[in-house]
């Protein structure tokens, strides 16, 4: 059975080879795990990760190439009411629990529609803890159910509480980037692209289906103006996931990660 130790074994020397120009920054933030006694950035804990986050590259995330997003009039990313909690909300009341504030959220915005941001809550930008977010042109809010799998989210990292955002291409393609090794560095599923063949996006792991395959395109944007993000509440629960077999990183996945990764060589 693989462990997260031999999948980080296998995706590091995978980005030596197809992203040679960040492993000095890999090897850096494999210092800081060394430090901290962890023996890959899957395990890593909180202590390591402040650590990390000191460590500029890693901080600041979008350190690969400019994209270029040919297909879509938007891109599509999967939010929660946790992440979206950095926001003042105007409506509705935010301060309960996730569960509370997703119901209130479904209340005040219709589900099935597009709702501008904007009109719910303040502040400037969006973004993630390292200054950054995914997305992808692939519609997430299509097929609930499967398309998180298609960009590469097991049923682990899915949440329960869900908003569905969405941005017009036009507003944020020049900040679009390439997705690098350091960028994916916390993560056991992540495609390492070839930086020399120049590529106009990421690519992710499909994992839909039992044997692994490339997904769909992906790209990452540092700090989003609220004003470009729409949104869509959406409750991801069981329910929603049980017409589907269940997707989980201890039931086999990284088994059939290993195998996927040892095709990239």
């Amino acid at each position: 059975m693989s462990t997260n130790e031999q999948i980080y074994g296998l995706r590091k020397q995978i980005g030596s080879r197809r992203q040679s120009v960040f492993e000095p920054i890999v090897l850096q933030l494999d210092g800081v795990l060394e430090r901290n006694r962890v023996s890959n950035p899957y395990d890593a804990g909180r202590n390591a990760i402040d650590e990390l986050l000191k460590i500029g590259a890693f901080a600041n995330g979008c350190s690969g190439s400019n994209a270029r997003v040919h297909t879509g009039p938007y891109l599509y990313h999967l939010s929660s009411v946790a992440k979206l909690k950095q926001l003042t909300w105007v409506q509705p009341d935010f301060t309960g629990d996730d569960g509370t504030c997703h119901a209130a959220l479904i209340r005040v915005a219709e589900p099935g529609r597009w709702h501008s941001l904007a009109s719910f809550a303040l502040g400037t930008t969006y973004t993630g803890f390292r200054r950054m977010t995914w997305w992808t042109t692939l519609d997430l809010s299509a097929a609930p159910a499967t398309n998180p799998l298609r960009v590469g989210l097991p049923d682990n990292w899915i949440p329960k509480y869900a908003v569905i955002m969405r941005t017009p291409v036009s507003a944020v393609s020049s900040r679009a980037t390439v997705p690098t090794v350091v960028d994916g560095y916390l993560s056991s599923v992540f495609h390492p692209t070839m930086l020399d063949a120049r590529p106009d996006s990421g690519v992710t792991i499909d994992l839909k289906t039992d044997e692994l395959g490339e997904g769909v395109d992906e790209y990452l944007l540092d700090a989003v103006p609220i004003q470009f993000l729409e949104m869509m509440p959406m409750l991801l629960d069981d329910r929603v996931r049980s017409a589907r077999p269940a997707v989980l990183l201890q039931n086999g996945l990284l088994d059939r990660l290993e195998h996927y990764y040892r095709t990239l060589f």
